[in-house]
Formats: C-alpha cells, structure tokens, sequence
C-alpha cells in the first residue's frame, strides 16, 4: 500500500493552480529523493523543463536587432534632419540641434589635438548649463568616454576619482578650476581662445586618432563602493545604442515633446533624459542647480517649461503630491526608479496627475534600465509596483545559492545578461571578476552574466516584483549607497574605535545612522564628526544622526547584531521654549513636518531627523504660513527655530 496525502489551503490566500503547482514540485522531490538517497538536496530539480525553459528562455525572449553604431552618428543623423529644431532649453535659452552640433565639434577637433581618442578618458567638471552638454558631446565625438565630476562634492572625493581614473584632461570654467588639484590637466573652456576658429564639420575617423567603434566606451560613472572607495564603471557605446534604440520604440517622443533634465550627470539615469530626446528630435529642458534643490521651484518649471516627460524617484512624487493639488498642465508621462515604488503612490499618481506612470529598474553595471513595467491599474495588486520585464536584448535570471532558476513566485537573486552590461570597473580587475561572472545558460561563449545583489521574483505574468537587497547596499531617495564606505571614512577619522552604518526607519522615511565607539581618550563628537564626513562624502551620503555608544551590540557568534542598535534620541538636552510669535509658529510647524510633540528652538532640523524632502516640505509650510519667498537653502544655513525666526525677519 502506497502513501497518500491531501493538503487543505486557504482560497483567500491561494488558488487551485498554485496549489496544484506546489503538490507536483513536492511529488518531484519525493521522486527524486528516493531514486537518488545519496544525493544532495539542491542537487534535487523542482522545475519541470517546461518551467525551466520558460524562466530561462519564454520571460526573456527579448532579441532585437540593433545597429552597428555610436552615440555620435545617431546624433549627427537626427541633427542634419532638422538642424533648426530646438535641441536644448536652459533657463530662458534655446540651443538648436544645428547649433549644438557645430558647437560640439569645434570642441572636438580641439579634444583631438590634445590627444583624445577611443579607450582615453575626458573628466567634465561643469555646472548644469548648455556648456556641459557641448562638452558632453564633444568628448563623445573625439572618440573619448566622459567622466562626469560633480562640483558640488567634496574636493576629496573628487580627488578620489581622479586619482583612480587619470582622465587625459578634465573640462571646466574658470570659476570652477582653482577647486581641482593643481596637478590636474585641465582645459578652461573660457580660456579656449582659438575654438571659434576650429573646424563645425563632424570628426570622422580620418580626423580622430583611431577608428570609434561600438565598442569604445562611451562614460565612466563612479559609484558607491563597500570597501571605502567608490568604483568606476565602465559602459561601452553599444550598450547605450541598445538602450535608447529599446526607449524609442517602447516610450517614443515626438519633436514637439520636451522632456526634462534633471538627474545630475554622475548618475546613470540622466543619459537616457538627454538621449532620448535628442535622438528623437524633441527638445531636453535643463533645470538649474538650484531648481534641482528646491521642490517647489522645481515643480513650478513643470509648468513653466511645458514639460510633456519627466523622471523623478519616488519620494519626491510622493512630496508633490502630497504638497501640490493640480497636476503639470502638459505632463503626459512619469518615469520613476531609483525606489521601490508603492502601488499606493502608483494609483495617486494615475488618479491625481492622469499620466502614464513607468517604474524602471536598472543597476549602473547594466546601462540604465534592464526592467520596466508600465502601470495598469487591474495588474496592481501588490503592495509595491512590479519592475517589470527585461528590455531588448537583456536576459534577467533569479538563482538560488546554486546558481539554479528558482520556480515563479519564489525568491531569488537577480542576474543580468545581454547586451547592456558594462565592460567591468575601472582598473578594478578583481572587482569585476567578482560581480561579472560565467552566463551558465547563454549559448554564447564567454557570455556573462552580472550579480546585482537585489532579490527579486518572478510573477506569472513574466514581470519581476523587487523584494530588497541581499547585503547591505540601500538606495535613499534614489541615491546608492553601500554603507560600508561611510563606515571605513568614519573608521579613519581621528577617535573613532568601532563604526557602523545602517539604514533605518523611525517614522521620517528611511535614513542613515552612524553608531560609533570613542577610542581611549577620544573628544570625537557628533558635532565634530559630521563636517569630517562632510569634507569627503556627497550629501547623500551623511548619517542624519551619530549615537555613540561603548560598544557594539554582537551576535552569540560575534557578528555585529544590527537590531540591537538603538534608535537615535532626537532633540538636545535642554528644551529651550519659543521666545516670539514667529519662534511658536516656526516650532509648530518643525514639529507637524517631523511628527514631534514640541521642538526646541535651539535644536537643529536636520538633527531631528529632518531630511531633504522633509525641508522642502518644511520650507513650503513655511512660506505659506509667513507669506513670504524663503528659499529653501535658508534652511540649511538656518537649521533651527531660532536662526530662521531671525532669517525670516531679515526678509521682511
């Protein structure tokens, strides 16, 4: 007599075919466990080939012809079809294609005669102008990848890269010049004297110091890195072209279309605001530094500029929504990354602005996006929006430990294949050898795959649903952050025993808290600690909070036991009351943003746990509330109740 089985489930929580699924997996294991009895268990297949070929093969059927091209040819085509359109908007000016062009070029035949060509790399250290899209496009045309360097991060991160990358030239101003070391090769584009003189035709070959193929590189972009150092990766030219030649045909725009720049350069997402629009003959609108800042300044050029495409991380659309009522007038569709993405805001966002709303999901090492998924409403029925499917010519695989497919609906680790990956780090081999591994199922030989780190699964529908990180990495509002490069610059700082960095949620959204341990003797405080980092880390990536402690918590086998860390204590020792009507108002008003009972004048903003988004929804408050323009920069050099009572009065 055989052995028999029934199994009772919940029809709220499962249905039949689920079920059904589940018994055949579990008879298969069964099956196989008693062929085999020696054998190891995860060498026991859940999948039927059915179900494996449809994992590896049915969800990422994705091939594509592309062409044998660089992102110079394609531009120079859509250029010479209609030079006069208007390629560029910044502030109250308009570049045309023909004008862009002709521009780019004369600074690329003068790139050429100081020996840029393919495989060399040319630094951009330049603000958000017309100047660092000419510059952006002539390194592309000399046969150089860009490197793009942000003038609003510490000078010794910016030494960092530098040091690591050895561009042959770093563009810039001279306004911008004397912040880069002395020893840097430069070229000051207001110091270019003969650049009227240079030739406007388009650099061939012939005028470039070697053949520019698709696969030369086309950027270097620096990302967080775990061990202290961020890390360099490198995207070739036929990475990009599948990219944007996948975005014309799923998200075309058209030449009437304006589409908004807005990330900073340094990250991914901003190449494809500039690409698609100007491979498509429409028109990119680029916001200012300070625009990029301020919200509510932001929000107003939506407007303002016409905007029919923007892309924004989810806790900014969340700010917008939940500050301002009317939607952009011409703002047709939304992208969104960076985030998991809710449903809740998804549907707000469809509900509320009537615009097509996309999430896209994409590591830097992939170019850009590898996943989207364009929102719809019946789909929706989960508590974050899916990623979606893989795009032309990419291949996405969840594996477990094993490197095996993982049956639909289980969790596994995101792998990517295909056309978009990077061709490593830069001057990082072991790195690279490390992340970009062996492609076990591409017909292809030498085929890689990369290790995203990300957990994802599959749903039945052939969309991804992101489920977090297999190690610590985090994304806050949109910025990559690998806490452990906080920790090995706060390990080097002078008093500092013990570190650890994590990302946490209090009730404000999800922030960085630094824990350390004071060496013997140490006068390290939080108040000492926080301009250290400052002088070597972006914005982004500053702890909101310092909690000192006498050691850190550990685990039974003496690792560091994450969830023994205390929440950090907001507010100073001493409450200091309201001492004027402006002073009450303000402290009212810290607390509504902060969800604070009381707020002490003295204490700052950002040591409450204030934050970025949580300013600009202060400042807006503000402004309402005094009937006065404060910009939101005030803030920041005005923290608490006191110091912007008395900014407030000076503007009055």
């Amino acid at each position: 007599m055989g052995l028999w089985g029934e199994l009772e489930f919940s029809s709220d929580l499962f249905d039949t075919s689920t079920i059904e699924l589940l018994i055949q997996r579990w008879l298969r294991l069964i099956e196989q466990a008693v062929a085999e009895p020696d054998a190891p268990l995860y060498q026991c297949a859940l999948l039927t080939p059915e179900e494996r070929h449809a994992l590896l093969e049915g969800f990422n059927a994705t091939t594509q012809p592309i062409p044998d091209a660089t992102l110079p040819a394609l531009f120079e085509a859509q250029a010479a079809s209609n030079p006069a359109a208007t390629a560029l908007v910044f502030a109250d000016q308009e570049l045309s294609y023909g004008e862009l062009n002709a521009r780019a070029n004369r600074l690329a035949h003068a790139l050429i005669a100081q020996g840029a060509g393919p495989e060399s790399l040319i630094g951009l250290y330049l603000d958000r102008s017309f100047e660092l899209v000419v510059s952006l496009l002539a390194v592309l045309k000399s046969g150089a990848a860009y490197l793009p360097l942000d003038p609003e991060h510490p000078t010794a991160r910016i030494e960092a890269m530098l040091d690591d990358a050895t561009p042959l030239r770093v563009i810039t101003t001279a306004a911008l010049a004397d912040n880069l070391p002395a020893d840097c090769p430069r070229i000051v584009l207001d110091k270019l004297t003969d650049l009227a003189q240079r030739q406007e035709n388009n650099p061939s070959d012939a005028d470039r110091l070697a053949p520019l193929t698709p696969l030369h590189p086309a950027y270097v972009i620096f990302t967080s890195g775990s061990t202290g150092k961020p890390k360099g990766v490198l995207i070739a030219h036929h990475a990009l072209v599948n990219h944007m030649r996948w975005m014309q045909h799923a998200y075309p725009v058209a030449p009437q279309d304006r589409v908004l720049g807005r990330t900073a350069p340094t990250f991914d997402a901003s190449v494809w605001e500039l690409w698609l629009p100007l491979l498509s003959g429409a028109a990119q609108v680029l916001i200012s530094t300070q625009q990029l800042h301020d919200a509510q300044l932001l929000f107003e050029q939506l407007d303002r500029q016409q905007i029919h495409v923007a892309q924004f991380v989810p806790s900014l659309l969340a700010s917008f929504l939940s500050e301002y009522d009317l939607k952009p007038q011409a703002l047709r569709q939304v992208f969104s990354g960076g985030e998991a993405l809710s449903t809740e805001l998804t549907r707000r966002l469809t509900e509320q602005w009537q615009v097509e709303v996309v999430n896209l999901y994409g590591p830097t090492e992939t170019t850009i996006q590898v996943a989207h998924y364009a929102a719809q409403d019946n789909a929706l029925n989960g508590s974050t929006t899916p990623i979606g499917a893989p795009i032309w010519n990419t291949r996405i695989y969840l594996l477990d430990q094993a490197l095996e497919p993982v049956p639909v609906g289980v969790a596994g680790e995101l792998y990517i294949a295909g056309a978009g990956l990077a061709r490593g780090y830069l001057n990082r081999p072991a790195l690279t050898a490390e992340r970009f591994v062996a492609d076990p199922f591409s017909p292809i030989a030498g085929a890689r795959m990369y290790r995203s780190g990300d957990l994802a699964r599959w749903r039945d529908d052939g969309n991804l649903e992101f489920l977090g990180r297999a190690d610590s990495q985090v994304k806050i509002r949109g910025f990559r952050i690998e806490p452990g490069e906080i920790e090995a610059v706060l390990l080097a700082l002078p008093g500092v025993a013990q570190a650890a960095v994590i990302a946490r949620d209090d009730g404000l959204g999800l922030q960085l808290v630094a824990y350390w341990v004071p060496s013997a003797l140490s006068n390290a405080s939080a108040e000492t600690l926080r301009p250290a980092l400052a002088a070597q880390l972006p914005d982004y990536m500053l702890p909101s909070a310092f909690v000192a402690l006498d050691a850190l918590p550990l685990t039974p086998n003496g690792k560091l036991d994450r969830r023994a860390l205390p929440a950090p204590e907001r507010g100073g020792a001493v409450f200091v009351p309201p001492s004027s009507p402006e002073e009450t108002l303000l402290a009212a008003l810290f607390g509504e943003v902060l969800g604070l009972d009381r707020v002490s004048v003295a204490d700052s903003f950002f040591a409450l746990g204030g934050h970025s988004l949580l300013a600009t929804r202060l400042v807006s408050r503000v402004r309402e509330a005094f009937a006065l323009e404060l910009p939101i920069r005030a803030l920041f050099e005005a923290p608490t109740v006191a110091q912007l009572a008395g900014r407030l009065r000076d503007l009055r």
